[in-house]
């Protein structure tokens, strides 16, 4: 990539080649590093909206050591499905909690109430965090030095700090105020659950069933390939998230299959911050191939409005309402593939 950067030929391969650097590095927790090159992307584009939203995060967290592996080991944990959302539990500098798995979130995060219990060291952050809903909430960033699920440990954990009086903490207890995020995620590289139990796997090329991988990564966020009507699809893939719905890019290309098979309603989305209600159309059912895999999903809204940078990038959010529908969730990060089943 520095060769690349070297040889761009003009501010666009320059700023690229930038950006992906700045989101591998952001992946890997090592923050002092994403931050120089947004500072770079931001020599070469001063209006870039993603790295002015990520400059004060960065700031703060590259304060802290980079995050590291200490132990690669395997985990095999009962799960909850409390509020809908996928919790496991692990050890925080050795005091347990209850967080619950996020894929669509780039970093992870905990409540204030959560990190005065923890006795976590904090940074102030002199900006705002926007969630799913469009939303946006204050924030300070803390370091958890240990980590551990399973046998799986890390070392300097960064975490977004937010108020346990906002979404979504504002209805959890205080064990279950905190999400794990991507640099967790990604570090033990292949993970599965199922109504048996959540595994970190130790053999990342185990189950690996799709003959090619059906996964990228963009952005910081991780994206599933898909088809509808032999068009391709972009998902985010967003365990966080209770439902499957598509944002407007796909009522865009597909407007017409929408107002044949769907009816006008609204859709409620909530992140940090609060809430918010925006026009949807609702499609009782629609058919798209996902991992290999043909399914129908039921009950899908087709946002009218965006809310959020990724509702202009993507086709849709695959919620964990699709990802629990078959059984099983296999997502192997080393190649990059995902199957469900």
């Amino acid at each position: 990539m520095t060769e690349v950067i070297k040889t761009a030929q003009g501010r666009q391969d320059e700023h690229e080649a930038h950006s992906i650097l700045a989101g591998f590095y952001l992946r890997k927790g090592e923050y002092a590093e994403s931050l120089a090159e947004t500072e770079r992307i931001l020599a070469v584009s001063p209006d870039d909206a993603d790295a002015q939203g990520n400059i004060a995060f960065l700031r703060a967290a590259a304060r802290f050591p980079d995050q590291r592996i200490v132990s690669a080991g395997t985990a095999h944990l009962s799960w909850t499905y409390p509020g809908k959302s996928l919790t496991i539990p692990l050890t925080i500098n050795g005091k347990r909690a209850n967080y619950f798995i996020d894929t669509g979130a780039n970093v992870s995060t905990m409540s204030d109430a959560d990190a005065q219990r923890l006795g976590l060291e904090l940074q102030e952050a002199s900006a705002s965090v926007n969630g799913a809903s469009g939303a946006s909430a204050p924030f300070r960033v803390a370091n958890a030095k240990q980590l551990r699920i399973g046998n799986f440990e890390l070392q300097n954990v960064v975490f977004l700090v937010s108020s346990a009086n906002q979404p979504p903490f504002n209805d959890k207890p205080v064990l279950e105020q905190g999400i794990i995020g991507l640099p967790i995620l990604l570090a033990a590289k292949h993970i599965r659950w199922n109504r048996s139990g959540f595994d970190i796997v130790a053999d990342t090329t185990a189950a690996a069933a799709s003959p090619a991988p059906n996964l990228l990564m963009d952005e910081g966020y991780v994206i599933a390939n898909a088809t509808f009507q032999h068009d391709s699809l972009s998902f985010l893939l967003d365990s966080g998230s209770i439902w499957t719905f598509m944002y407007p890019r796909f009522a865009q290309n597909h407007v017409s299959y929408v107002k044949a098979h769907g009816s006008m309603t609204s859709k409620q989305l909530q992140g940090f911050g609060g809430q918010i209600k925006v026009p949807a159309w609702h499609l009782p059912k629609l058919r798209v191939r996902i991992a290999e895999t043909v399914d129908d999903l039921n009950d899908v809204d087709v946002l009218l409005d965006h809310t959020d940078q990724n509702s202009y990038r993507y086709d849709g959010c695959l919620g964990l309402d699709t990802m629990l529908h078959r059984g099983m969730v296999d997502l192997n990060f080393e190649q990059m593939q995902i199957v469900i089943r």
